[in-house]
C-alpha cells in the first residue's frame, strides 16, 4: 500500500512548490495512494507553529462552503484534490518566508472493502506576506516534491508502505546528496549492532531488535516517524507512530522502545505478536519512515522510508549466522 501528498498543479495534479501568499493564497494539495480514498477526517494548514487554519474537524467542514473545493474523496477513486483559499490575515507577521505544512488525517478504505483505516499526511507547504503580487516561486517548473508521511494508531488496519523503494526526500542540496541518502535497516543482535539471519521461534519472548543507520557518513540520524510490522496476507501491525500534534512516539502495548546508538544509529526492539507465527513461511517485515539530516546543516533533511525482512521460524532456532553490518 502506497499513499503520498504534496502541494500540486489543480490542473494536472503534477507535484510542485510554489510560495503561498495574500495575492496567491489557494493552497492545492493532491492525495495519490493505491486503495479508494473514503473521506478526510481532519484537515488543517498551519505556518512554523502559528497561525494553525482548521478546515475539516472530525469529518465537517468548519470554513465558508466557497472557499473549499475537495475532488475525488468519496470511496471510489485513488487520486484526491484539496484547495482552500486562505484568508488574508493569515498571512500577517510572515515578513519572510516561513515553512509550515498542510495536515491532513483520511481514511481509506482496506484491501477487502469491508473497512477502512486512518492515514495522516504532512505535505510542506511555504508562506510570505508578500509586498508586491508577483512573488518569487520555488520552482518555475513542475517537480516531483515529495509529501510527508505519517499515521495514527488505530484498532483498523494501518496502511503502511512496505517493500516499495523509499520516498524522495523533501529537501535536497543537489541530486547526488539526494540519490546516495538512505537509512538502512536489519535484523540485528543489539548488544553488537551486528546483522543476523537467525530466525525468530514463537517461544520465549519474541523479542526483536531491529538496527538504522543513516547513509552516507555525512549523515546523522533525526527522528523515527513511523514503525509497522506486516506479512503477506495479515494486516499491519504500528508499533511506532507519529501523532496528529507531530510528536512521536510508541503505540501503548507493544512494548516498543528505540534506543540511540550514535549519531547515526538507531536500535528498535518490539514484540512479534503470536499471529504472525501462523504461517512462519511468510518473512515478518519491519517498514517505517526516519528523517536523517545532514552534519552541520539542519536546513538539509530527508524523510526515507527503510524496510527489512526477518525469517520467522516454527520451531526455535539452533543456529545463529551473522555479518557486519555496513
Amino acid at each position: 500500500m502506497n499513499l503520498a501528498g504534496c502541494q500540486c498543479n489543480e490542473i494536472d495534479r503534477t507535484c510542485m512548490s510554489s510560495i503561498l501568499t495574500q495575492f496567491n493564497n489557494v493552497a492545492t494539495i493532491c492525495i495519490f495512494s493505491t486503495r479508494p480514498l473514503k473521506a478526510v477526517e481532519n484537515y488543517r494548514i498551519r505556518g512554523d507553529v502559528e497561525p494553525v487554519y482548521n478546515i475539516i474537524e472530525d469529518g465537517k467542514l468548519v470554513v465558508d462552503p466557497g472557499t473549499f473545493e475537495m475532488m475525488g474523496i468519496d470511496g471510489t477513486q485513488d487520486l484526491g484534490v484539496l484547495v482552500t483559499e486562505l484568508p488574508q490575515e493569515f498571512f500577517q507577521d510572515m515578513d519572510s518566508i516561513t515553512t509550515g505544512r498542510a495536515m491532513i488525517i483520511v481514511s481509506m478504505l482496506t484491501q477487502s472493502g469491508s473497512g477502512s483505516s486512518e492515514v495522516g499526511l504532512y505535505p510542506d507547504l511555504q508562506f510570505w506576506y508578500a509586498e508586491f503580487s508577483d512573488p518569487p516561486t520555488i520552482s518555475p517548473k513542475p517537480t516531483t516534491a515529495t509529501p510527508t508521511l505519517s499515521a495514527l494508531p488505530s484498532q483498523l488496519p494501518s496502511l503502511i508502505p512496505s517493500g516499495s523503494p523509499s520516498i524522495l526526500p523533501t529537501r535536497s542540496s543537489s541530486p547526488t546528496v539526494e540519490k546516495n541518502a538512505a537509512i538502512n535497516a536489519c535484523h540485528c543482535q543489539k548488544e553488537s549492532f551486528m546483522c543476523t539471519d537467525e530466525p525468530v521461534a514463537p517461544t520465549g519472548s519474541r523479542r526483536i531488535a531491529v538496527c538504522l543507520i543513516s547513509e552516507p557518513q555525512t549523515f546523522v540520524y533525526g527522528d523515527t516517524l513511523l514503525t509497522a510490522l506486516t506479512q503477506q496476507g495479515s494486516a499491519d501491525y504500528l508499533i511506532w507512530v507519529t501523532t496528529f500534534g507531530g510528536e512521536s512516539g510508541p503505540v501503548p502495548n507493544t512494548e516498543t522502545t528505540i534506543d540511540e546508538s550514535g549519531m547515526r544509529r538507531r536500535i528498535i526492539q518490539t514484540t512479534v505478536p503470536e499471529y504472525f507465527f501462523d504461517d512462519p513461511s511468510q518473512d515478518l517485515i519491519v517498514t517505517g519512515f526516519g528523517t536523517i539530516i545532514m552534519s552541520g546543516s539542519d536546513d538539509v533533511t530527508f524523510e526515507m522510508e527503510f524496510s527489512t525482512a526477518i525469517t520467522l521460524a516454527s520451531q526455535p532456532s539452533q543456529v545463529q549466522i551473522m555479518k557486519n553490518f555496513d
